[in-house]
């Protein structure tokens, strides 16, 4: 086996990228990934070709000798992909077709259903499917075509980019807080009755919540549903910790200011091997507007 070898051809397209946008940051914009992972993926290329392609210069990357012979030969590999790319566009290339978004219960509810009237008026021939989970799904085995997740896309792969902040606080109902009174400080909370969510136990960033929770002598209510969480708060069976995004559109919720707080980046993600399709870049760009719309502020 030749010692010179590429172990990811994929490596070969952030290579491209550096090269044009003179820093691995340009590149991890325009890859809309990060620049650790444009770094990383580099160096693998570097060893195993066993040779350097860039120096850096400044707060720039400039290709070395070597890595102008690969540049060429790799936009040559460009070029021809592309040409097998065209000659075999089909179904792929059609505004048509079946599109799978994995989405926790309740960005499924409060924010993607409530966006697809305007969608299918753009896109009628693309049919969305909701998949409703909490859990990181594997989308290069095709489990969905795109996801909204709390977590970094970590797959070198993956495709992701931040379309706004996930916040939470703590809420309480008017009748609850008219009948119990409105708590001062997170120390009153040991007087009052809490709602609780199992899936907060698995997310980073709930610490707090999780200690509060753990030992309070007063959780009257749990469950793993968002949709349920939420009627229990509107129904005033007691103070609950909410997304804003959704908690804040209710007229008999209040929200109260305990310095209690999550604030975590919410990712759109594709994947490299499967986002090809035109239906799902449609569907990526059309989430990305909507996340992006200067009057939709629930995520900002």
């Amino acid at each position: 086996m030749s010692q010179h070898r590429i172990d990811d051809w994929d490596d070969l397209r952030f290579f491209l990228a550096a090269a044009r946008a003179g820093s691995f940051m340009r590149a991890a914009d325009d890859l809309r990934t990060n620049q650790t992972t444009v770094g990383r993926r580099i160096e693998r290329l570097e060893t195993g070709l066993g040779v350097k392609l860039f120096d850096r210069v400044g707060r720039a990357m400039r290709v070395t000798p070597a890595g102008q012979n690969l540049l060429a030969m790799a936009e040559a590999m460009e070029e021809a992909a592309g040409n097998i790319e065209r000659d075999l566009a089909g179904h792929d290339r059609e505004l048509a077709g079946e599109v799978t978004i994995a989405a926790p219960e309740g960005l499924a509810s409060f924010a993607l259903t409530r966006w697809l009237a305007d969608f299918r008026l753009r896109y009628p021939r693309i049919t969305l499917r909701i998949k409703v989970s909490n859990q990181v799904v594997d989308l290069r085995t095709r489990q969905a075509d795109m996801a909204l997740q709390l977590a970094i896309p970590l797959d070198p792969r993956a495709v992701g980019v931040k379309v706004g902040t996930f916040r939470v606080h703590p809420y309480g109902s008017l009748d609850y807080l008219e009948r119990s009174g409105i708590p001062a400080d997170l120390n009153d909370l040991e007087q009052h009755d809490l709602l609780d969510h199992w899936g907060y136990a698995a997310l980073p960033g709930f610490d707090k919540w999780r200690r509060l929770t753990v030992d309070h002598p007063r959780i009257v209510f749990a469950t793993d549903s968002a949709r349920v969480y939420l009627e229990a708060a509107r129904a005033g069976l007691g103070i609950a910790f909410l997304p804003v995004y959704y908690a804040r559109s209710m007229a008999n919720l209040r929200e109260l200011d305990l310095g209690l707080e999550v604030a975590m980046p919410l990712w759109l993600v594709s994947h490299s091997e499967t986002n090809g399709a035109a239906r799902v870049q449609a569907v990526f760009r059309y989430l990305r507007e909507r996340f992006a719309d200067p009057e939709e502020k629930r995520f900002n």
